[in-house]
């Protein structure tokens, strides 16, 4: 192994923080440890609660992320169309926790607008109509919440609909369903 020059990068082995849940897993090991080793152990003491871990990705959530990518190169084509692409969740930092997306629980994939002509008696004037996709892999239903969500922009006047297909994306643009 040479010797490190002026500019050379190093990198050490960097195993970052562990997780809440594994500090938490570590703590009650080491309550355990110190419980069995005592004279006289306490079984009423303090034990911090474990929450199981999220399943893993499946294939019906690689295929739907397959989709989210190809409605996003696709929505750029088209014009008058602007979709964002609105990541929701729940970001844990240190003692922290932050939401983070736009809209109540159960906002949808997709949030933007399409340019629309309007009435009669406004001839000529356009619009910017708030619009709302969900993506679903084929063969998966709208959760609860996402229904709930999608029939408030409905029902508010906005352009809202779960989509599992670049066909779909079409036919939400052009025919306003």
């Amino acid at each position: 192994m040479g010797q490190a020059r002026k500019g050379d990068i190093r990198v050490r082995n960097f195993k970052g923080r562990k997780s809440l849940r594994d500090q938490k897993i570590s703590v009650n090991k080491s309550l355990d440890f110190y419980a069995a080793m005592s004279s006289n152990p306490s079984p009423d003491a303090p034990r911090n609660v474990i929450v199981p871990k999220r399943e893993r990705a499946t294939r019906n959530k690689a295929l739907e992320t397959a989709l989210v990518g190809m409605i996003q190169r696709a929505a750029r084509a088209i014009p008058g169309v602007k979709l964002y692409r609105n990541n929701r969740g729940v970001a844990q930092f240190g003692n922290h926790t932050v939401a983070f997306g736009v809209g109540p629980r159960g906002g949808s994939d997709f949030i933007g607008y399409r340019t629309v002509k309007i009435t009669p008696d406004m001839v000529g004037s356009e619009i910017a109509q708030f619009c709302a996709l969900e993506a679903k892999a084929p063969g998966k239903l709208l959760d609860p919440d996402q229904r709930k969500f999608i029939d408030s922009v409905r029902a508010a006047g906005g352009h809202a609909a779960m989509i599992d297909s670049i066909h779909d994306l079409q036919f939400f643009v052009r025919e306003g369903k």
